[in-house]
């Protein structure tokens, strides 16, 4: 009876032994850590507009995208006096929308399928514009650049910008880059 004990503890063991070695092997133990479904490439994420002012028209004159505005009620401003931006807001359903946005014409934001980005500088002394914005993805972080121009004269500013984003950026790590591009 007691050969018969330790046979079965020498065949467990091997057949045990056996399998430790072949699993790794048939990559069933190993795990992906090397982030390779990441692009390392940018990847330039499609979005609409509610709000780019000041900013120029094709035509050279000022004006903008107006659909909608801050509700500046409700907006605190930013303590950062070393920032660009002083604002910066992700809006992710219709109840925070309507507390920090008021729209003419209510336009549709389906926050099942999509959020927004919105923000302002800090006021400054002098004119500023909005000379270009884009979203873009890159290695699990989404990133939201606004870039502002200077023009030369004597009236402070803020400039305002909100954007609509599809939803599945929203689990990734969002990003805001406000900076400054040249004078006009």
């Amino acid at each position: 009876m007691n050969f018969q004990k330790i046979f079965m503890v020498v065949i467990y063991n091997i057949v045990f032994l056996i399998l430790i070695i072949t699993i790794p092997s048939c990559n069933i133990l190993t795990f992906d850590n090397d982030n390779s479904s990441t692009p390392d490439e940018l990847i330039v994420v499609p979005f609409y507009t509610l709000r780019a002012a000041p900013a120029f028209e094709d035509n050279g004159s000022i004006g903008g995208v107006f659909k909608c505005e801050f509700n500046f009620s409700n907006i605190e401003r930013g303590n950062n006096y070393d920032e660009l931006s002083d604002v910066e807001l992700i809006i992710t359903n219709q109840t925070v929308f309507n507390k920090y946005v008021l729209c003419d014409n209510d336009p549709v934001v389906n926050f099942d399928e999509e959020f927004v980005l919105a923000g302002m500088t800090k006021v400054q002394p002098h004119c500023i514009y909005i000379k270009e914005q884009n979203v873009s993805f890159l290695r699990d972080t989404l990133t939201y650049t606004v870039i502002i121009g200077k023009m030369i004269c004597a009236h402070p500013e803020i400039a305002s910008y909100m954007v609509v984003v599809p939803r599945g950026y929203l689990a990734d790590v969002i990003e805001f880059k406000v900076i400054w591009g040249e004078e006009r």
